[in-house]
């Protein structure tokens, strides 16, 4: 399932960050949740903060690929 959500995020970047939250937070995500998941998706490397917008890097791209199979 984290799988899924992280190749979810990932595969609607760049986008800002509030676009990214407000979306979770339809399915029930709280802000302290999508910060949990912002900050490991940062720790690993995936993504980026630039300003208000989270961008993916190209280690992100790699596990983005390989997450959707494709």
């Amino acid at each position: 399932m984290l799988t899924a959500l992280a190749a979810a995020i990932l595969s609607a970047l760049p986008a800002p960050s509030g676009h990214i939250y407000a979306a979770l937070a339809t399915q029930g995500c709280t802000a302290d949740q999508y910060a949990q998941i912002l900050g490991a998706l940062s720790d690993t490397g995936l993504v980026m903060l630039d300003g208000q917008v989270i961008r993916i890097t190209e280690e992100g791209e790699g596990y983005r690929l390989l997450a959707s199979g494709g």
